[in-house]
């Protein structure tokens, strides 16, 4: 968990050093364009499906924008006070009860 805190206090410090501050709006439209341009990147390298995943030229780069978008997006929920600011590390927990409950139902 350690881990988790030392990156999300690395990109709140590079955000804040690089002035990216961003409202909510922003921050959740960059994160899912992220996400679809990740997605693209996987459709691409498995033919749509019908081929093995192998990660592509550029994945790396794709995927650390996913994430640093997210980190981002984590950074400033702490600081405008639209969330109770709980670490990345603690909001899994609602989802995996949710997943649970999910999973059970679907059997």
């Amino acid at each position: 968990m350690n881990d988790r805190i030392d990156l999300q206090r690395r990109v709140a410090g590079f955000v804040e050093e690089y002035s990216l501050e961003a409202p909510i709006q922003a921050r959740v439209l960059d994160l899912i364009s992220e996400i679809g341009e990740s997605s693209k990147e996987i459709l691409k390298a498995t033919g749509y499906g019908r081929e093995a995943f192998q990660k592509p030229k550029g994945w790396d780069d794709e995927f650390g924008n996913a994430f640093f978008s997210r980190m981002s997006r984590q950074q400033h929920r702490r600081k405008s006070g639209d969330s109770p600011g709980r670490s990345v590390g603690e909001v899994p927990r609602p989802v995996l009860g949710t997943g649970r409950y999910r999973i059970g139902v679907m059997r």
